[in-house]
């Protein structure tokens, strides 16, 4: 009987973002777009490392990979907002699509190190463009009462993704090669291009074309944050994390396999447990019931974050490190979907592509924290590096909150 009101609760509950047709087209298109994401990071990996044998080699591809978002995601979130998102989104995946095939066709047949990096930087273009845009249309599916709802399930989403595309990576690169997977990913994308064109936005903008206001660009939107202090300062929160914390990945295969001792195996069991505990973050905020003020577990959630990296730097016991994995999980998806809520919450429409544009940028900042935490881990050890990356972690937003105290007392 419980059970059976639990089932009517969730039906009649409108809040809840999966009720919208074309919110749920939106979410299958992004699951398989992130899971083929994943065949390609696998696949590109591991036939970089066979063709040179150089882990630098597989370090170079990773940065070339995130960087464009550093400097292209602003002109994403500018597309965002002068013309409508879903045609949008429909150009940059089909651009997209096209290089991967490029990509795939020429690792079957045989290439070279750079043509590669140039096709992965030029990709990485589309992704810098794709990410606020895909974020700021999430707004344009549902009401507004179901953000909440709908952030925290696509964040969900996006990390199921995280844990099934390695798996099955892994398995299928036992019988094919890795330009077969990038192939299969080049296909996904027929996909999720169709999936585009069936959504109809829930909400009715006006798309802003070639008006001054559009003209203004970027600019409009940085001086609104200048005008929005909290607003600036929730995004400069939401910047330690990726320069301190997320980085945290490069040093597990060293954890794994000199100070666990666990080898290969234990490497993926680690990045699994991070990933089952984003999921488990996710679907939690996903009903939109906070056990706190947002602010207050914003700022929690980075804290917890640093006390995670730091208890994992010092741990020996390898049942110890999975839980600290899955906790690690939990908080840094946690601070990153309640950042995301607060955003988008306190944003208009008219400009939230560009906004969103820069929060977005937060994943360029990933690879400069990832060369200073291999150059600490390559001088002072991975212990070291970890504890002083999860120190700095916490100190930073410490100072930041310090700063501006209105943060915690967002609701």
């Amino acid at each position: 009987m419980e059970n059976l009101n639990l089932v009517k609760a969730v039906k009649n509950n409108r809040q809840l973002a999966f009720h919208y047709r074309d919110y749920n087209w939106f979410i299958a298109g992004s699951f398989l777009s992130r899971t083929g994401d994943w065949f390609d990071r696998v696949a590109l990996n591991w036939f970089v490392f066979t063709l040179t044998n150089s882990p630098l080699s597989v370090g170079i591809v990773e940065f070339c990979r995130l960087i464009p978002i550093l400097f292209f995601s602003i002109l994403g979130g500018i597309a965002a907002d002068k013309w409508e998102r879903r045609r949008v989104l429909i150009v940059i995946q089909t651009g997209a699509m096209a290089i991967t095939f490029i990509l795939g066709v020429s690792m079957l047949y045989g290439t070279t190190l750079p043509f590669l990096v140039l096709l992965i930087l030029l990709r990485g273009v589309f992704l810098a463009f794709e990410i606020p845009a895909r974020n700021a249309f999430i707004p344009d599916l549902v009401p507004r009462d179901s953000m909440v709802s709908a952030i925290s399930f696509f964040s969900a989403t996006l990390n199921i993704a995280r844990i099934i595309g390695p798996a099955i990576a892994g398995l299928l690169l036992s019988v094919w090669s890795p330009a077969v997977l990038i192939l299969i990913n080049a296909f996904s994308f027929i996909a999720v291009i169709g999936m585009l064109i069936l959504i109809k936005t829930h909400q009715k903008r006006k798309v802003e074309g070639t008006t001054k206001q559009s003209e203004k660009g970027i600019k409009e939107a940085v001086g609104y944050l200048k005008e929005h202090p909290l607003i600036l300062s929730v995004c400069i929160l939401g910047l330690i994390p990726m320069i301190f914390g997320y980085p945290y990945s490069t040093l597990i295969p060293v954890f794994a396999e000199e100070l666990l001792g666990v080898g290969p195996e234990g490497f993926g069991l680690l990045l699994s447990f991070a990933a089952i505990g984003s999921v488990v973050s996710s679907m939690m905020l996903g009903w939109g019931k906070y056990p706190f003020m947002k602010g207050k577990l914003f700022f929690g959630c980075i804290c917890s974050f640093g006390v995670g990296l730091i208890l994992f730097s010092v741990s020996n016991i390898f049942w110890v490190s999975l839980l600290l994995m899955f906790v690690i999980g939990v908080v840094s998806q946690g601070y990153s979907v309640i950042q995301r809520v607060i955003i988008q919450e306190m944003i208009p429409n008219r400009i939230r592509g560009r906004i969103l544009s820069i929060v977005m940028m937060d994943s360029g900042f990933v690879p400069l924290g990832s060369l200073l935490i291999g150059f600490l881990g390559e001088t002072r050890g991975p212990v070291f590096a970890l504890f002083f990356m999860g120190s700095l972690c916490i100190v930073a937003a410490c100072l930041i909150v310090a700063m501006n105290r209105q943060i915690v007392n967002i609701r």
